[in-house]
């Protein structure tokens, strides 16, 4: 078995990026919402009207059970798997010119990650 050293390897990579504005207003529908927290017991309550009500309604929120089995949160040094579900024209790329991604300025988060 043979084995081969590429001490560097680089090319050029066109990538297209479609947003959309998405805005949901979870609040529309009451007069006003809320959560107060019970630093005796250590329970979390929620107190919402909805616009059409004519009392308001209370009901104790209950914390998750937190992340999905199996599921880390990501961290610098994560690795994480993106899938395309289809590509553009290749055409599009052409004039286009190159970014140096070292020369963008970044910002720095506050805990230094």
């Amino acid at each position: 078995m043979a084995r081969i050293f590429v001490p560097k390897l680089s090319f050029d990579l066109g990538i297209k990026i479609d947003q959309s504005r998405i805005t949901v207003d979870r609040a529309e529908q009451y007069l006003f919402a809320l959560a107060v927290e019970n630093f005796v017991n250590g329970t979390v309550s929620s107190a919402a009207r909805p616009r059409d009500a004519k009392y308001t309604v209370l009901a104790e929120l209950r914390a998750e059970d937190g992340k999905p089995k199996g599921q880390e949160p990501v961290r610098n040094g994560s690795v994480i798997t993106v899938a395309l579900n289809g590509f553009f024209p290749f055409e599009e790329t052409a004039g286009l010119q190159p970014v140096d991604f070292n020369a963008l300025p970044r910002k720095q988060l506050p805990n230094g990650e």
